[in-house]
This record gives C-alpha cells, sequence and structure tokens, in this order.
C-alpha cells in the first residue's frame, strides 16, 4: 500500500492530495503517508474509532463515523481511497456494489483505490478439514487457522457467515485453549479471544476473487493485483483499481 501511494504521489506533481480510508486499521492510518497527503477515515462504529483508530491529527489524518454507502466526502473530491478487507464486511452482491459505487462517487477520475480484498478460494475448504489441520503445524498462527474456518464455514456467499456460528462449530469439539496453543506453539490469548464471537451479531462475506472483479469492473478499471508470498497470502490480493471513465452515470469526469 505504501508503494503504491508513493507511486501515485509521485505522477501527481506538487497538488495537495486527500485520501479516504474505509475502516480504522491502526496499520494504515501509520503507514508512510505523503507529506503532502490528509486521510479521512470513516467507520460506522464508535467503539472501533474508540478502541482502535491511532488518533487524530491535525491536517494530517482524522476518523468520523459514518456509513460506507454514504460517504462522508463531496463527489469527485478525493485522490485516494484505500481499506483493508472493507468489503468482506457488507453483504455480497447489493451491499458490495452500493460500497463500490459510493467510492467510484467521492474519487477523482483519476484517482486510485487500492483494496485488499479476502477471497474465498475457488476450491472452497470444508469446516472438518481445516479442524482437523490442528493435528499438524500447517498454520503459522491462531488467526491463519481462523481465517481458513471462517471461509471454510461459509455456505454461500450471500448468505456470508456469522461468527457466532463460527465459534459455536469451534466449542463442540470441547478444545482446551491452554493446550491447543501450547501444541502448536500460539499465543493462548490469541485463541481463547474465539470467545469474542460467542453471540456476536457480526456477519462476514468472502466471494471468489472473481466474484469481486465482476462487481468492482462495474465502476472500475484494474490496475494491478498482487498478493504476498506468506502463508494464505493468495486469499488476500491487493487491487489497484482507478474509476471507470464511463460508469455510474459519471462518464467522462
Amino acid at each position: 500500500m505504501e508503494r503504491s501511494v508513493a507511486a501515485y504521489a509521485a505522477q501527481t506533481g506538487d497538488r495537495l492530495l486527500r485520501g479516504l480510508m474505509l475502516g480504522v486499521t491502526a496499520d494504515i492510518a501509520t503507514m508512510r503517508w505523503p507529506a503532502r497527503c490528509s486521510l479521512l477515515a470513516v467507520d460506522l462504529s464508535r467503539e472501533m474509532i474508540r478502541s482502535v483508530w491511532p488518533g487524530d491529527i491535525a491536517g494530517v489524518r482524522r476518523a468520523v463515523c459514518g456509513n460506507w454507502i454514504s460517504l462522508p466526502a463531496r463527489p469527485s473530491s478525493c485522490d485516494i481511497a484505500i481499506g483493508d478487507g472493507s468489503l468482506n464486511c457488507v453483504s455480497y452482491p447489493d451491499g458490495f456494489r452500493a460500497v463500490a459505487a459510493s467510492v467510484f462517487q467521492a474519487l477523482k477520475s483519476e484517482g486510485i483505490y487500492l483494496a485488499r480484498c479476502y477471497a474465498q478460494p475457488e476450491r472452497k475448504e470444508e469446516p472438518a478439514a481445516v479442524m482437523e489441520s490442528l493435528a499438524g503445524r500447517e498454520n503459522p498462527t491462531f488467526h491463519h487457522f481462523k481465517f481458513r474456518l471462517l471461509m471454510a464455514m461459509q455456505r454461500n456467499v450471500k448468505e456470508g457467515v456469522a461468527v457466532d456460528d463460527v465459534y459455536r462449530y469451534w466449542a463442540q469439539y470441547g478444545l482446551d485453549p491452554a493446550v491447543v496453543a501450547e501444541r502448536q506453539g500460539w499465543d493462548v490469548e490469541g485463541v481463547r479471544d474465539i470467545a469474542l464471537y460467542r453471540d456476536a451479531s457480526t456477519v462476514h462475506f468472502f466471494p471468489t476473487l472473481e466474484e469481486q472483479r465482476s462487481i468492482l469492473r462495474e465502476y472500475f478499471d484494474e490496475l494491478s493485483c498482487s498478493t504476498d508470498a506468506c502463508v494464505l497470502g493468495e486469499r488476500c490480493p491487493m487491487l489497484v483499481l482507478t474509476p471507470r471513465r464511463a460508469a455510474g452515470g459519471r462518464p467522462g469526469t
């Protein structure tokens, strides 16, 4: 993300840049932004802003409570939009399309949208197979295991996966977090944190990359797609997009 933003900034001369972030991801907020770029972060949850946001800095960054479907930004006012898994927090395809349209409207025609997507593999895993992986050492951390289990538990993309269902599936195995953590070499608190899913109303949606592209291409042209070489990196592609010149009723802007 830093490289993409820096490359874009290098092409824009000395003008001031406006960034727009979907969510309040601290690592993105504190990454190396161009000195002439200000960042507005938008999240629907005031609790997330209070607990995650690293703090406002006048003229540099600020966070506001708002809805991604109706972003608090003037049309064609932003140079850079950015988000880490943001599109997986809304329903597919309707919510996904609505957020894509909202970002499209906020961006200048020559702007860029950096979206790290969490993509269901074309060949979906089964939950039981993910649980069986606990017999080996293929998951570097509990977060890798939990990420796989979330995707595996999704029956279909329109329904998504409720995190409470994931917790209840995990709990039925009756595993001791301390024993699992010691055997796998994981942080025990990370394993225990799955209890935060219990009775939570959160639902995540994991379309395949092609399903995500099928909506995004209605509003954006794809400039690049990259993945990390790390474990499960292929499920977290980073797309660099730019608004289509004739999309969403804004031809040629």
